[in-house]
This record gives C-alpha cells, sequence and structure tokens, in this order.
C-alpha cells in the first residue's frame, strides 16, 4: 500500500510546471513512472527531465549565437513519490529545483545537464569562444563550459560540411567556434535511435533514468515489425508506430541514451525473435546482450505502454477460445472507461506495483481492466510484469460471470450518488475552482477487490491540482478520508497505519463515546453519555464539517450561518453537562 499511486500524470504535470518549470523557457514534456530503491525499500516514483524549449525564448533573444552556442542544454529532473504528498495537497519532491536537490534516499545528481532530450530537436555547437547558459541563478546567470566528449570535433573541413549540410553560413563564418568547438547533431531522441537503426521502429515514449552514480540516460524500446506475417489480422498501431499498419511486432531490443554525451547502446533483449536474431547477425557489435548490460538498465527496464495499449486491443478479441464464441464475437471485451475533467475516455494502461492473487510478491507492471462491450461491469485484468527476466510476465485475471464485479466506471457512479460526497464535490466546483478525479486504481487484496481514487482541486483561473480526498472502495462499501490511511480506516473499520503515505490528518478524528452505562434521560452520571448527547456530538461535527467546506469555497454567508448553528448545538450540548 505504500506505492498505491494517488498522483495522476496529468495533474501532477500542471502542477510541475507551476512549481518547478523555475523559468519561462524550461518546460516538462512528459511525467514517467519507474521504481527506485529508496533507503533500501522499492518506491514508485514520477520523474520528469526539465528539458530547455528554445522556442520559449523571447523573439528578442533569438539569434545563431544564443540558438546555437549559449542555449544548448536543459537542467535536471523533477521527482516525488507516487503516494506522498504534504497537507497542502502538493507533491513531496525526493527531486527538485536548480540545481537539483536530493532527499528521502533518492541519489544525488551529479550531472544534471540535459543536451539529448524529447525537445532537443536542432544541432548545439559546445565547447565555443563564449560560454553557455547553464541555470538561472539569482539575478544573474551561471555559466558553463561543455566538460564531455559529446558531439563531432569542427575542424575546418567539418565546418564547411556542416554549414552546406544545414544550409547555415554561420557554423562557417562565426568567430565564436574554433577548432575545439563540438556540434551535437541528431539530439533529439527518436531521430537519433532512427538514424542509427533505420530498421528498428521506436517507441513513441521514452522515459528518463537517473543511475546509480547520478547520472542521467534515457531509455526506450525498440520494435521489429511486419506486414507479412502469416495467417495474422492487421492492425494500426496508433499513435505508437505513427499509424502504421502491422500484423507483426516484438520489442526485442532496447535502447539507452546519455543525456550529456549522446552515447547511444541498444541491447537484444529477446533473443526468440527471428527478425531480431536475423539484424543482429547483420549487424554484428551493434547490440549487447542482458548479460552485458549494467544492472541498472535491467532494473530499470519497463514494458512499453503504447504496445501494451495495442495488445489489449487485440487481447480483447482473441481472448475467446471457443470457435462458436469467437465465430459469433459474443464475448467481446473493450478497456474500460474514466472521467477526467468531466469527460469520460477509455484508461490507458497504467503502470504499478502489482500483487497477483496467489503470491506474495510485488512486481512493477502494466495494468489495463477490461469490461464487455457495451457495459461496465469489469470481466478481466492484464497485468504484464516490467521484470525483463521473469519467463512468465503476462497474467490475466479473469473474473466470474454468474455476479457482477464493479468496473471503474460503475465506481466513479456510485461516487456520484454518494450524498455526502456529491454535495462536497459540487460545492467545490463552484467560486472559482474545480474538481478533477485522478486514475482509479484497482487492486486484488485478499481474494477481493480494492479501488483507489485521488480526488483534486484546481482553481480555474491556474492549474496547480492539489489532492484534498482519497476514495476508497469495495463492492460493498465506499468513503473517502483526506489521506489512505483515513480512508481505509473508515472502509475497514479499524485503525490502518500504512506510513509514509501522504499526511497525517489535520482534521479532527471521529468522536470516541463510551458504551453507554447511565440513563438515557436529560442529564447523566459522571462518566456516561445519553443518547441525546451523543446526537448532538453528531450533529456539532456535522455542522462543523459544513462550516470548513463553505470557508474553504469562499461561501461565507452560508459558513456563517453554520457557525451559528454550531453555537446552538453546543448551547444544548452545555444544557446537558451533569451537575
Amino acid at each position: 500500500m505504500q506505492n498505491v499511486r494517488l498522483w495522476d500524470w496529468r495533474a501532477l504535470a500542471d502542477t510541475n510546471e507551476q512549481l518547478q518549470s523555475i523559468r519561462s523557457y524550461y518546460k516538462f514534456n512528459d511525467i514517467d513512472i519507474d521504481r527506485y530503491a529508496l533507503n533500501g525499500k522499492p518506491q514508485e516514483v514520477m520523474i520528469a527531465a526539465r528539458e530547455l524549449d528554445q522556442s520559449l525564448l523571447p523573439d528578442t533573444s533569438r539569434s545563431f549565437v544564443n540558438d546555437r552556442l549559449v542555449y544548448t542544454h536543459g537542467f535536471g529532473v523533477v521527482a516525488n513519490g507516487v503516494s506522498d504528498f504534504s497537507t497542502e495537497g502538493a507533491p513531496v519532491y525526493a527531486v527538485k529545483d536548480i540545481p537539483p536537490v536530493s532527499n528521502g534516499g533518492f541519489v544525488n545528481i551529479s550531472e544534471p545537464r540535459i543536451y539529448y532530450g524529447e525537445s532537443a530537436n536542432e544541432f548545439a555547437i559546445v565547447k565555443g569562444n563564449s560560454s553557455e547558459f547553464d541555470y538561472p541563478q539569482g539575478d544573474a546567470n551561471k555559466q558553463y563550459q561543455y566538460t564531455g566528449n559529446g558531439g563531432i570535433r569542427l575542424s575546418m573541413l567539418n565546418r564547411l560540411a556542416f554549414s552546406f549540410v544545414n544550409q547555415n553560413i554561420n557554423i562557417l563564418i562565426s568567430g565564436q567556434i574554433s577548432s575545439e568547438s563540438r556540434i551535437m547533431v541528431y539530439r533529439n531522441l527518436q531521430e537519433r535511435v532512427k538514424h542509427i537503426a533505420p530498421f528498428l521502429e521506436v517507441d513513441s515514449d521514452p522515459y528518463i533514468v537517473v543511475d546509480p552514480e547520478g547520472k542521467l540516460f534515457w531509455f526506450g524500446q525498440g520494435y521489429t515489425t511486419s506486414q507479412y506475417f502469416p495467417n495474422s489480422e492487421y492492425y494500426d498501431a496508433g499513435t505508437e508506430l505513427n499509424g502504421k499498419v502491422i500484423n507483426y511486432i516484438r520489442n526485442s531490443f532496447m535502447y539507452t541514451v546519455n543525456a550529456f554525451d549522446g552515447t547511444t547502446t541498444f541491447y537484444l533483449i529477446d533473443k526468440t525473435d527471428s527478425i531480431a536474431a536475423t539484424i543482429d547477425r547483420v549487424y554484428p557489435g551493434l547490440f549487447k546482450t542482458l548479460d552485458e548490460a549494467p544492472s541498472f538498465v535491467k532494473e530499470h527496464y519497463r514494458y512499453p505502454s503504447g504496445l501494451g495499449a495495442l495488445q489489449s486491443r487485440v487481447f480483447s478479441k482473441y481472448h475467446m477460445t471457443d470457435p462458436r464464441v469467437f465465430y459469433g464475437q459474443e464475448d467481446k471485451w473493450a478497456v474500460e472507461k474514466e472521467r477526467y475533467l468531466g469527460t469520460d475516455s477509455t484508461i490507458e494502461p497504467y503502470y504499478i506495483f502489482f500483487r497477483l492473487p496467489g503470491s506474495t510478491k510485488q512486481v512493477f507492471s502494466l495494468v489495463t481492466p477490461f469490461t464487455p462491450v457495451g457495459k461496465d461491469n469489469l470481466v478481466g485484468l492484464i497485468a504484464i510484469s516490467s521484470d525483463i527476466t521473469s519467463p512468465d510476465r503476462v497474467s490475466v485475471i479473469k473474473f466470474s460471470k454468474d455476479r457482477v464485479v464493479y468496473g471503474p466506471f460503475q465506481v466513479e457512479a456510485r461516487i456520484d450518488q454518494d450524498t455526502e460526497i456529491s454535495k462536497t464535490l459540487t460545492l467545490w466546483n463552484q467560486q472559482g475552482s474545480q474538481v478533477l478525479r485522478g486514475n482509479m486504481l484497482i487492486l486484488p487484496v485478499d481474494g477481493s477487490l480494492l479501488y483507489i481514487e485521488p480526488i483534486y482541486l484546481q482553481s480555474s483561473s491556474s492549474k496547480m491540482p492539489q489532492i484534498k480526498k482519497i476514495v476508497a472502495a469495495t463492492k460493498d462499501k465506499l468513503v473517502w478520508g483526506d489521506n489512505l490511511d483515513q480512508a481505509l480506516s473508515s472502509l475497514l473499520g479499524t485503525t490502518v497505519d500504512i506510513g509514509g503515505v501522504g499526511p497525517a490528518t489535520t482534521e479532527p478524528g471521529p468522536v470516541v463515546v463510551p458504551p453507554d452505562t447511565g440513563t438515557t434521560g436529560g442529564t447523566a452520571t459522571p462518566g456516561t453519555v445519553t443518547a441525546e448527547q451523543k446526537a448532538l456530538i453528531a450533529e456539532a461535527v456535522a455542522t462543523m464539517t459544513r462550516y470548513k467546506q463553505y470557508t474553504s469555497t469562499g461561501d461565507y454567508v452560508k459558513a456563517g450561518e453554520e457557525l451559528k448553528a454550531l453555537e446552538a448545538v453546543l448551547a444544548k450540548l452545555d444544557a446537558l453537562k451533569a451537575p
């Protein structure tokens, strides 16, 4: 439970932009989900690279020298535990700020500069006669001279060649370039990999990794594909392969790119793929084996979500093994839906630590829930392990067809139908604020299913979502709390202390009263609580809760009414005190 993902990547992306982009020219392209060992324990982490986007620079600062020799690189990453948030509902960062500061057991970033990445679409020249912009520091800027070996040395012949190729005479004539300068080309990850290995298709979502020495690497997947595999159906691979239609795909390769010097390494991870084995023989020495890979490469391998989404589409049809059922397509599945920003959409496969029924081991997995076509009840889950050494990586959980198992969308409907929750969400959606619902996670726990969904609140004028509530549900009960401990305690009817998940609640806990041992009339003997006192205590707690809700949304008129009501209740309670 310490790795239950309470941060939705969409909400976190907006919050990171507000809290950690630092300057207008820095950009977080994506939020990547990975796992790290923090203080000796496996922890699911959300991490994002702070890249420099030159298109965000002021027009007055754009020039050949600034674009190619000064503003050359991004700087550092931000990272946070998936379940950690402050009392204000903000992320608790394991890595933050410029220069990056690490805490919570996260490795110190030794080389934060990002010359190669998802936003680096143009060439850069380093080791020029003027210094590069490194990072902002107060009213001035920190300067830097590149110390690595990335790029190609610009001899006079190379200057002439690159000037011709790029149709840019400044490369040849600029006085800021010396014979020691180096030009970095193909800095965009996908472009770089395609130029080195054009026979591979690459995935659409590379992710940033911090190695044990604090250096930054990009990880990505390389696919072998075909349109000619016998007796196979054609599928549009969608955004994963830019709409390419294929009937065979295997993620047989992976690659790493050093974000500082561009060193690119390919690994063959599936020797049983005949196409991959043939490519390996055609290009000897280009691909390394997993045995040659550093340990952190295997530890941070992640099953590609785009491929998982494609496989889910295929499996929704081909899970049917009875020919008659398959012919009638009577048991076809669909990927479950979720609600975000008031819009219903298909759930994207999500990464979580997942424990299969009957297993004691939690595995970092890519999970996809399924419903029958046209229905919202849950019929199956696919969990694909990211343990690259595991022989059995794909697990399918099928649910009974003779009873209803709630799907995420049905739990969403239960949230809407809960009078207290619905009333609060309606209030929050007014007065310049907006309610967001995060990913609903489905967790098999001891033979049953546990549903967890975070609720965020953000200003309508400035996108900076904050976690305000956690919804927890089973098939029989749905509750929410200020943190996961509180939600699970309400759900299970006993105190739950997971530890390290969200802040301790600042709200008063439930009122605990001793069993009735005295009279049930208007007064009580010392040490007893009457039924009438219990009712007044419960009414006071409910009134105080409404008062806080109204003040948090700025409705001070109704808040004043609730305060008067509270005074009246307390006066009645005071009158019942024993003499």
